[in-house]
């Protein structure tokens, strides 16, 4: 598994009242190519040497991708009521009789193999079919 940064920008956020100076990363998680964004502040780990952050997005996205019925993966961006940016990530999944398919939904921070995989579960039983049948 790996990932490719394909882009970075200075740009700022807004956090509680301020807007803060924020490098956001563009990036390509591999194999599957799933595209995604993160951002960090100069006091984050990250935001000098991204690579750590990106491989640990990209080993949760190509986690999720693995699972049984999943499909695909989208992420996406969001504004709270008080203007921040939230990371959203869209987890498609079908079983293998095309019975059941949907999407399910989840913060970035809470995204991953098992969180998700247990949403993937959750939806799939209550359609009557089960995971990896």
């Amino acid at each position: 598994m790996g990932f490719q940064i394909v882009g970075v920008v200075n740009t700022k956020e807004v956090r509680g009242t301020k807007l803060v100076p924020v490098k956001e990363y563009q990036v390509l998680s591999l194999p599957s190519e799933t595209y995604f964004e993160f951002r960090r502040d100069p006091s984050q780990s990250g935001y000098t040497d991204p690579k750590p952050a990106a491989q640990q997005l990209s080993d949760r996205i190509e986690a999720v991708l693995a699972l049984a019925n999943v499909v695909d993966v989208v992420w996406s961006q969001n504004t709270t009521p008080a203007g921040k940016l939230v990371d959203w990530m869209t987890t498609y999944y079908a079983t293998p009789t095309g019975t059941i398919s949907g999407s399910v939904e989840s913060d970035l921070a809470h995204f991953g193999p098992t969180y998700t995989g247990k949403q993937v579960a959750a939806e799939v039983a209550a359609g009557g079919d089960d995971l990896g049948s």
